[in-house]
């Protein structure tokens, strides 16, 4: 497929919004790549798959909301089939899976939908749920289950607590 100039500038600033949190190569793989810059909006479709350093997405669709004076993102949607890994900034490694994922720039907030899941790499650490919402500058969790019909399904945390050793 062929990117004219504009399509290209506007891929260009969805990888600097992105590497605003991390300032590695950005690599992005789709099958579509289409911009509106009057919607302010970009979409990538078909077999994304967006890494950068540690941190991978792979997703039917994602599409990036970007501010149409400053061209900052605002905010990134992943639907259908969201599978990510990530490393935290102390190290710990996390996967996780959901039917959409939201990231809201401004706020810090991922909300992951659907059959949502987030596990710590090498140990027991698991949240589930309908839906998953961490906002990383406050620290703040919530996770709901599903409540309805035959398909219920309730939250679900299970971690590991550390046990202090006793000194001889």
């Amino acid at each position: 497929m062929r990117i004219a100039a504009r399509s290209f500038a506007a891929l260009l600033l969805f990888c600097c919004a992105i590497a605003e949190k991390a300032p590695n190569a950005i690599s992005v793989k789709a099958d579509y790549i289409i911009t509106d810059q009057k919607a302010g909006k970009s979409i990538i479709s078909g077999n994304v798959h967006i890494t950068n350093a540690t941190d991978s997405l792979k997703s039917d669709e994602v599409t990036l909301f970007f501010d149409l004076q400053t061209r900052r993102a605002l905010r990134y949607e992943a639907r259908g089939d969201v599978d990510f890994s990530l490393q935290t900034e102390d190290g710990r490694k996390l996967r996780g899976k959901a039917n959409q994922a939201v990231f809201i720039v401004a706020t810090e907030t991922y909300e992951l939908h659907g059959n949502a899941s987030v596990s710590e790499v090498g140990k027991t650490n698991s949240v589930e749920g309908e839906k998953i919402i961490v906002n990383r500058k406050n620290g703040f969790a919530n996770i709901a289950g599903n409540k309805e019909g035959e398909g219920r399904r309730p939250a679900r945390m299970i971690f590991e607590i550390e046990q202090n050793k006793a000194t001889p």
